[in-house]
């Protein structure tokens, strides 16, 4: 017989539950593990030869999870058997939609499901002659008379007859020792062993981190004889068994001599082995045979599964066979009819789902078992006994299975005939792993069928096959809405980009749709917590087939993890963006198509982060699609379906994404592969916008002195101090109110709850019932308090609060910070000082000290203080963008933990923590600083209310502005002003105001020039907002300039500056990272030939001698095992990068090294060098930075470029301080010329251009990353990879004619412009600054880029500060979320939208996307669209004129310059209200003037008359639609007024420069 180990398991969902809260998690743990494993025996060899698609479907959803969960179907098999549990019917189960079963056992029968899993059978007394001796291949059995001694008259004598069940004879002893000693024992054996079933947890501490391992502890009795075990050299032999055994935390008992042995003392001091004597002695009946059955027989019918499945794919049984004849013996529970049921459920359904007119075969199905089994009410028919039963018929297959009996020591004769047979027993120990089973995909019919206005209807037969598999995988009872059209998309094969609102199922869609095709799924997500977050929600459903692979990982288990993708050990594996771009990773992934291991589907979750005009853009985005489509195969497609998800793509971003996805082209992702989800309103959570005014400090000092020596009273005096740390502060204060205000305020909202479904209702037009939203027996007294549950004490409610930065003020903690002297510390008895103020603290040890809270000044910080509050902090990384520490990241992990399981009910987190986490307790969300778009604001404010009941979304809204009278105010007022004005106006210099008190200050003052002024004033003045500030930080990052792009990009182009090699340096950088210790440094001692790591105490780790490369830590002052480690590690390093590491001399030359930077050729040289279409060789390494990213090698430069005229001697401390507090290089020659008011620099000097180059010059990663990203982007770079461990990149280029890069770059170009537009505009690139096309193209392309990207992402702040405006009105909550739901959803956004006119009720388009995709406008457009809002019957004119404003504001992100827009926007405002809002009307005001003058510039023969004539038709329309026609009039007459004297300035000053200057010539 050939024997094979598998691994598969069910588990009943009230089991499951019951065991989890046992308070045995390890045990538990261990237990389901083992009871998931089984030997089958054949009499032939088990071998795929099959790669039927749905039988490996149906084999990877039976070992999915090792246990999971078994079907609905046997889930109510067993709920109606035995009554044990029950369907939880509450409003909250039904709410969230699931399916859910629970418990009635009673506490001692809780007992006895734990006791069960103990598997031993009571009814076997084995003896000599029922025994299974093991034989030898020469057919000689392996154990001796001794042995057989011990197991038939010694144990049963010492009422120890239990053990032979359990006992495993002859296992090899090279599986129990440590992998590294396994050769050493090849074929040596063990008399007998018994692994313990619980798992046992260790803790190794590497580089200091800790890392918990689980392992199983073990027996192994050795019974030996005197004869052969008493010679010197087989106890030594002996004794080294025994010694390496016990490395694995074994215990070996020997036993020579049966009279004498105290083995039965020693088994009985072992508590391991009590469940297993108890149910020796139990009788199989009653109670007891129920609970054994509802425990053990779900794993039994997984078994026979998998044995079937097995059999199919190789070839033993036929699917396609019209029957089956199966003989089964159940030596123990009923398994087999209900597995083969069940088995024909899952075939018939996928058959239904593909279209497939396939049937599962007839199974004849004879079912034997024994007296106890016969009778159970599983069986729906009556078996025969075993021992009755007589047949000469063969049979297709007999299974013979026993759960309760090990393989290996009961000899069981299979009497009756079968064609093939198979034997299943359960292991003594875990000696398998899980295989996934992968094949081509499946086409699977439609599911739904598409309709006119993007609406979907179910296809009905395919729907409830889909939604059985639903409801047996998640036990969920139905799809929500929008799920259906993105899986029937993925399903046959498709790429498909779905988008469905916060808490709409998104995952599901992808895992389903993955677990029905037989393959591996690769899933991109751009943060670790959503890996982590996405990775946990599997494993809670069961499915622990998937992995991670990410920075959170070491170097080993991230290779430990990568082979399980290509090995086929997972069916989800979650990694970086940037994973795809490391060559190892290629290379493991095109070695797995070679192996015959397939994909299934690419899933890129929060797919808008592709789009750079998206609000969360990762450079590493780049070339997605194109790699995924390269290195991710499937077995029976060209290319991998790609499936991307997002909740917050805008009709903007969204065809960005189409073209990313497609792989610039490689396959089609057409306009149909977007599946929107028209209702992104969410009814159950609500917004306020808090209004945080700021009492700024006053500078009660200050004096406006007159020429005259008098002193003038201002009505105000300025500001003092620092606006953002008085605004944040006001901030705290207002969060601790709100959040203590949260439940009286979730209180009021509850009670609402029936008038807001109603306006949802009728808002919306919702058809149907909408959930119910009220909490029920709401209790605000309670809403913060621990509560007990299921005996354990958890948070019911939880809250997320958001934070712009991660420390300070604005910031998550400051706890990571190390704690600093306030002050000296001066000794009392000797007056010297023992500590300076600014020193660290330091504890006994020598240690730095962490701010204690006292000190601490952050957000979460300021919660924790009020003591109300189980306050945790997330400050969430992606693998490449955001390095935190191992201390930060750990900690940040276990409270994403914490706060999902309910341990904690406050979590301050950076954004990080607002992508995909999925906690339904959610009860509101607090953004400290304003979202940085509208999509943002959604995505992270979706965190709450996720289980359907009452949530609120907070944001503390400052939109106080500041002015301050810079000097830049001035410089922009001395052409518009007098000088003695001018004089008068700068004695408020650097003076700080709130914007509205300016006007005052100036009518104090009484120079009448400077009131007549006050607009241009007003304009010029600098301003500080701070809300506004916070967000432009982050924007700034991402758009560092033009300037600055272009200098890195040129430097890469021209000649590559390579960064300062200095190799010790080197090491210790990498030493810092691995061991997370800022402190580290080396020490090179060439005259003793050694390295020490921190040389002295207190933080000594010892050294290593530089001859052989050995470690000392005789005198480290840390832990000895843990300073080894860090030597190892350095070692390795040294090794790795210096091949002469044996040659001391060499090595300590190579370690002394130090050279300053140098450079090699750059991309456009080395392209000159070869002809078209030839790729440069060898390939282009670009290090992440070049030598100006040193500081200090930076500093030195600018200064000596700066003090090389002679005149202004500035030093090295002045400039570093000058580049602190500046942006820009303007910025910077402004601190400059502050810090010496006699240095002065003109633009055009050749000084001032290489100062302007050399401040651009350092090139840092996210530096490194835009230029290969704008490269790639117009095909100068085809391809590249990343190296983490040597930090640089390796790119492929090919060169190509000039008309490839142009035709390169309007190929780019069309991700956001029509093909017109983009034909004209590539016309402009010749005129495009540079010396050669490619450098050209990207002149073009960057100063494409600021122009419109950098722009639209700033109107994104814009519109999210609109956003807030329209939260603070009366109805703030209503008139909010109807913004964000027009913002998505505008009809006059969508493609093809038409409407039926009231007048006459033909069909006429309105499709705003259509009118305005050309840059060409005309006034024709805005007469269409301002009788639109009045003719198109879908609704009335207010909604009509909101659904226009959403449109606008949409589409002018794209349009910036398109006039008919703007005008559109300012009269869609006025019709709807502007309330005296001065921030709308402002809003209205800009958008009319820059409409007609841009109107006015696009068409130089319209004439004023025309233009005019527009003016007062357009004025005519918005006084007739708007609301207070009277007020709007008087509004419109200022705007018109200004705009028609502004036409004539600029008329005049044209005329002045044409017709003066030709008179003066």
């Amino acid at each position: 017989m050939n024997q094979t180990q598998f691994q598969a398991g069910y588990l009943l969902d009230s089991i499951s539950e019951l065991l989890k809260n046992f308070g045995k998690p390890k045990e538990v743990k261990g237990l389901l593990k083992h009871l998931s494993c089984f030997d089958l025996e054949t009499d032939f060899n088990i071998s795929s030869k099959s790669s039927d698609s749905f039988t490996s479907i149906i084999h990877n959803l039976i070992v999915r999870g090792i246990p999971t969960r078994p079907s609905i179907f046997i889930e109510n098999k067993f709920l109606d058997t035995f009554q044990k549990f029950e369907i939880d019917n509450s409003d909250f189960t039904k709410q969230l939609g699931n399916i859910k079963y629970e418990s009635k056992l009673n506490e001692e029968e809780k007992n006895s499901v734990f006791s069960a899993l103990h598997i031993i059978d009571p009814r076997i007394r084995l003896t000599r002659d029922n025994y299974a001796f093991s034989y030898d291949k020469n057919g000689k059995r392996e154990q001796s008379n001794f042995e057989e001694a011990f197991l038939f008259d010694y144990l049963p004598k010492v009422k120890q007859e239990f053990l032979i069940q359990i006992l495993q004879s002859q296992r090899k002893i090279d599986t129990i020792v440590k992998a590294e000693k396994a050769s050493e024992f090849h074929s040596q054996q063990v008399d007998f062993s018994f692994e313990g079933c619980y798992f046992e947890e260790r803790t190794e501490t590497h580089l200091g981190v800790q890392k918990d391992f689980l392992y199983n502890k073990g027996i192994i009795i050795e019974v030996d004889g005197k004869k052969f075990h008493d010679k010197k050299e087989q106890k030594l032999l002996d004794d080294y068994r025994d010694t390496s055994v016990k490395e694995t935390k074994w215990q070996t008992k020997r036993v020579s001599d049966l009279g004498k042995t105290d083995f039965d003392i020693w088994i009985n001091k072992s508590p391991t082995f009590f469940p297993y004597i108890e149910n020796f002695e139990k009788n199989l009946s009653d109670n007891w045979l129920d609970i054994i059955q509802l425990t053990l027989s779900p794993f039994a019918i997984a078994r026979v599964q998998k044995t079937i499945i097995e059999f199919i794919l190789s070839n033993n049984l036929e699917l396609k066979a019209k029957e089956w004849n199966i003989l089964a013996i159940e030596r123990d529970v009923p398994c087999v009819a209900l597995a083969i049921e069940d088995l024909k459920q899952h075939f018939q359904h996928l058959f239904n789902l593909a279209g497939k007119k396939q049937s599962f075969p007839k199974v004849n199905l004879q079912v034997l078992s024994t007296e106890e089994f016969v009778k159970s009410k599983l069986h729906d028919t009556k078996p025969e006994l075993i021992s009755k039963f007589q047949s000469e018929r063969e049979f297709d297959l007999i299974i013979d299975i026993a759960v309760l009996q090990r393989q290996g020591i009961v000899k069981n004769e299979i009497s009756f005939k079968g064609k093939k047979k198979a034997i299943i027993r359960s292991s003594h120990y875990v000696n398998s792993e899980r295989k996934i089973y992968t094949s081509g995909l499946i086409d699977y019919q439609p599911i739904t069928k598409k309709l006119e206005n993007e609406t979907y209807e179910d296809i009905l037969h395919a729907k409830e096959s889909l939604t059985y598999f639903l409801q047996n995988i998640f036990r969920k009872e139905n799809f929500r809405e929008g799920q259906l059209p993105i899986l029937n998309r993925a399903l046959q094969g498709k790429s498909v980009i779905g988008l469905l609102p916060t808490g709409g199922g998104k995952s599901l869609t992808y895992q389903i749709a993955s677990l029905l095709q037989a393959g591996v799924t690769m899933v991109i997500d751009p943060i670790k917590s959503l890996m982590q977050d996405q990775y946990d929600n599997l494993v809670k459903n069961g499915i622990d087939s998937c992995n991670f692979i990410n920075s959170k990982l070491t170097r080993e288990e991230k290779t430990i993890a990568t082979n399980q993708v290509t090995e086929s050990k997972v069916l989800f594996t979650f990694v970086s963006p940037e994973r795809l771009q490391i060559e190892e990773f290629r290379l493991s992934l095109k070695e797995m198509y070679t192996n015959n291991v397939y994909f299934s589907y690419c899933v890129i979750d929060e797919v808008h982060c592709v789009s750079e005009w998206g609000h969360d853009f990762r450079t590493s985005y780049l070339s997605l699609g194109r790699n995924a489509i390269e290195h991710c195969k499937t077995k029976n497609k060209p290319t991998i379906p790609i499936f991307g998800l997002t909740a917050t793509a805008s009709f903007d971003v969204l065809s960005d994404v189409e073209r990313e996805l497609s792989g610039n082209g490689i396959t089609n992702i057409d306009t149909d592969a977007i599946v929107r989800f028209e209702n992104t309103n969410r009814t159950e959570l609500q917004y306020q916008i808090v209004n945080t005014i700021v009492n700024f400090e006053r500078d009660d000092k200050f004096k406006f002195i007159l020429s005259d020596k008098t002193e003038l009273e201002l009505p105000i005096q300025p500001i003092k101090g620092d606006i953002k740390q008085q605004t944040a502060l006001e901030k705290q204060t207002e969060l601790t109110k709100v959040v203590e205000l949260i439940p009286d305020r979730l209180l009021k909202l509850n009670e609402q709850t029936n008038s807001i479904l109603e306006w949802t209702k009728e808002k919306f037009s919702v058809e149907g019932d909408l959930p119910n939203i009220k909490i029920k027996n709401f209790d605000t007294d309670a809403f913060y308090a621990i509560s007990d549950y299921h005996n354990t004490s958890i948070y019911k409610n939880g809250g997320i609060v958001f934070c712009p930065h991660r420390t300070h003020l604005f910031g998550v903690t400051d706890k990571f910070k190390f704690d600093t002297w306030d002050h000296d510390v001066i000794c009392d008895k000797t007056g010297e000082i023992l500590h300076k103020k600014g020193e660290f603290v330091l504890d006994k040890d020598g240690k730095k000290v962490k701010l204690p809270l006292a000190k601490r000044k952050a957000v979460a910080d300021a919660l924790t203080k009020t003591g109300k509050y189980e306050v945790g902090v997330f400050m969430g990384s992606s693998d490449e963008d955001e390095k935190v520490g191992k201390e930060i990241e750990t900690e940040s992990f276990d409270n994403q933990r914490k706060f999902i399981e309910n341990e904690q009910n406050i979590m301050v987190a950076t954004k990080a923590f607002g992508m995909g986490i999925d906690k339904p307790n959610v009860r509101f969300t607090v953004h400290v600083n304003i979202p940085a778009s509208i999509e943002s604001f959604v995505q992270e404010a979706g965190r709450a209310g996720r289980d359907r009941k009452m949530a609120l979304s907070s944001i503390l809204f400052n939109q106080q502005k500041v002015a301050i009278f810079n000097q830049k105010c001035f410089e922009t007022l001395e052409s518009e002003m007098s000088e003695e004005s001018l004089r008068i106006l700068k004695k408020l210099k650097n003076q700080k105001f709130c914007k509205e008190e300016v006007p005052e200050i100036l009518k104090a003052i009484g120079n009448e020039e400077l009131i007549q002024n006050e607009k241009k004033i007003l304009e010029s003045l600098g301003e500080i907002f701070t809300d506004k500030d916070n967000l432009l930080f982050f924007h700034n990052n991402s758009f560092k300039g033009q300037e600055k792009e272009l200098v890195v990009i040129n430097e890469l182009l021209e000649e590559i500056l390579l960064p300062s090699r200095n190799n010790l340096y080197s090491l210790t950088e990498n030493l810092k990272e691995e061991i997370d210790n800022q402190e580290v440094y080396l020490k090179l001692d060439l005259k003793n030939n050694r390295i020490f790591v921190n040389e002295v105490f207190p933080k000594g780790f010892g050294f290593i001698n530089l001859i052989g490369l050995t470690p000392n830590t005789n005198f480290s002052t840390f832990d000895q095992l843990y300073s080894k480690q860090v030597l190892d590690f350095l070692i390795a390093e040294i090794k790795s990068n210096f091949s002469f590491y044996n040659d001391t001399e060499k090595l300590k030359k190579w370690l002394n090294l130090k050279e300053a930077g140098s450079s090699e050729s750059g991309i456009e040289k080395r392209l000159n060098g070869i002809d078209f279409h030839q790729e440069v060789n060898p390939e282009i390494i670009i290090p992440f930075t070049n030598k100006y990213a040193d500081k200090n090698i930076f500093h030195e430069e600018l200064l000596e470029l700066i003090n090389q005229n002679g005149y202004s001697v500035f030093t090295i401390d002045e400039i570093e301080n000058c580049l602190k507090k500046s942006e820009n290089i303007n910025g910077f020659i402004e601190k400059l010329v502050e810090t010496r008011n006699h240095y002065s620099l003109n633009d055009l000097d050749a000084e001032c251009v290489r100062l302007k180059q050399l401040y651009y010059s350092p090139r840092k990663k996210p530096d490194t990353d835009k230029a290969i990203f704008r490269l790639s982007s117009i095909g100068i770079i085809d391809d590249y990879t990343v190296d983490y461990n040597r930090n640089c990149y390796t790119i492929k280029v090919k060169k190509k004619t000039d008309d490839e890069y142009k035709e390169a770059l309007a190929k780019f170009m069309l991700k956001y412009y029509s093909s017109n537009r983009v034909q004209s505009a590539i016309k402009e690139v010749d005129q495009a600054k540079g010396n050669t096309v490619l450098q050209k193209c990207l002149s073009f392309l960057t100063n494409f880029v600021y122009e419109e990207i950098a722009k639209k992402r700033m109107r994104s702040i814009d519109d999210m500060i609109l956003a807030c405006e329209y939260g603070l009105r009366d109805n703030g909550n209503e008139e909010l979320k109807e913004f964000i739901y027009l913002y998505f959803n505008s009809k006059y956004a969508r493609q093809n939208y038409s409407y039926n006119s009231r007048t006459n009720g033909k069909e006429v388009s309105a499709s705003l996307l259509t009118d305005v995709s050309e840059k060409d406008f005309n006034f024709k457009i805005v007469w269409k669209y301002i009788e639109a809002i009045n003719e198109d019957r879908s609704g009335s004119q207010i909604d009509n004129s909101k659904h226009l404003r959403g449109a606008t504001l949409l589409l002018l992100r794209d349009n910036l310059d398109n006039g008919a827009l703007h005008l559109l926007k300012s009269f869609s405002l006025f019709v709807i209200g502007l309330n005296k809002n001065p921030n709308l009307i402002n809003e209205a005001k800009e958008s009319l003037t820059l409409g007609f003058k841009l109107f006015r510039d696009k068409d130089p023969n319209l004439s004023f008359k025309e233009l005019s004539e527009n003016i007062e038709l357009y004025k005519t329309e918005i006084i007739k639609n708007a609301n207070d026609s009277k007020e709007v009039a008087k509004i419109l007459d200022v705007i018109i007024e200004e705009l028609y004297l502004e036409f004539h300035n600029d008329w005049l000053k044209k005329f002045n420069e044409k017709y003066l200057m030709e008179y003066e010539q």
